[in-house]
């Protein structure tokens, strides 16, 4: 039996390893669609895919400051990320 160790929100072509908890993100698409996701994979998918609803997942407030959460972090990242980054080749 095996068991998918990554996070929901990572896309099957981003080989990067998840960071922290995997359901600290929830993320909705336009047709109500739901995955969690952990910080990073979550400001990738950000970046990466219009229209979607960001919040706190189940374990978005663990190891955070007072006020701020994992979905805020994300978007916060999201900001400087180029869409689908993890493609990008360096020539």
């Amino acid at each position: 039996m095996t068991t998918n160790t990554r996070c929901q929100a990572a896309h099957a072509t981003d080989t990067s390893p998840c960071e922290g908890a995997r359901q600290a993100v929830r993320l909705r698409d336009g047709k109500g669609n739901v995955k969690l996701g952990c910080v990073h994979h979550a400001a990738r998918a950000i970046a990466s895919i219009g229209g979607l609803t960001v919040a706190a997942g189940p374990h978005g407030y663990q190891g955070y400051a007072w006020g701020d959460s994992a979905s805020r972090t994300a978007i916060r990242r999201a900001k400087d990320l180029a869409p689908f980054d993890w493609q990008q080749q360096i020539a």
